[in-house]
């Protein structure tokens, strides 16, 4: 399955790397944090369950995230 990675951030100290990834190209973006020395996936997000504006690590382990506002789904 083809993969759009972008907008790469690593975490103070380096241990951790997150980044947007798409399915496709017009796909809503979904967080995905990486262990940077294996590569194994350590966490990734639903673009299904929150709208995602922006992201930043606060710290060596805790990564904020901004969501933005969307319909409500009833």
């Amino acid at each position: 399955m083809q993969r759009w990675p972008s907008d790469p951030k690593v975490a103070p100290g380096g241990a951790l790397i997150a980044l947007w990834e798409r399915a496709c190209r017009g796909c809503p973006a979904t967080i995905v944090v990486l262990d940077a020395v294996s590569g194994a996936e350590r966490h990734r997000g639903d673009p299904r369950q929150a709208a995602l504006a922006g992201f930043a690590w606060l710290d060596a382990q805790r990564l904020v995230l901004l969501e933005r506002a969307t319909e409500a789904k009833t």
